[in-house]
């Protein structure tokens, strides 16, 4: 697996060797920790290797902390693309823009659906989905703790039978089938 190193040894040595490359990274902290600086770098590695960098800033990128960051390298920032976002509206916009493209729309929304799908619905080669094993995990609670546990209750407070039937049998069983 590629990584991108950050350019800290000892940070690189922590991460393995660096940020796992083609994958998404949530970097997350208290303010004042760094994420930030964190990022800057790594696309400043990226970029510095002639690959382009899609940046998104929620904060506000100085010009002047991107010529710190890319002192020596200024060639390299024409591979950083620059995205501005400062309110959850705009960011929002920005997704439905792109969610709701006339080309984009359907594959993406093809996409969610196939992961739904998947989360739902997959019993393949891999076990069990995610899904299926939600589903046979609340049979096994309905049917081994909570049916058995009504039964109990019923026939300790003295429960007429019948009720206990319709209860347990009945009401509960039905339950069961619709949610598991």
């Amino acid at each position: 697996m590629d990584r991108i190193p950050l350019g800290c040894s000892n940070f690189d040595m922590l991460l393995g060797g660096g940020i796992e490359k083609g994958s998404v990274t949530l970097i997350y902290g208290e303010a004042g920790a760094g994420k930030t600086n964190v990022c800057l770098q790594l696309a400043r590695n990226v970029a510095t290797n002639g690959d382009k960098v899609a940046y998104i800033d929620s904060e506000g990128l100085s010009s002047e902390r991107l010529s710190q960051v890319f002192k020596g390298r200024e060639d390299a920032i024409k591979n950083l693309l620059v995205f501005e976002v400062h309110s959850f509206s705009e960011q929002s916009d920005r997704i439905d823009k792109i969610v709701t493209h006339r080309i984009l729309g359907l594959p993406i929304f093809a996409c969610i659906i196939a992961f739904v799908y998947f989360i739902a619905m997959y019993d393949g080669d891999w076990g069990t989905s995610p899904g299926a094993w939600a589903t046979g995990w609340l049979n096994d609670y309905i049917g081994d703790v909570i049916i058995p546990g009504v039964a109990d209750w019923c026939a300790e407070n003295g429960v007429d039978e019948v009720l206990t039937g319709l209860l347990c049998d009945g009401i509960l069983t039905g339950v069961g089938a619709v949610l598991g």
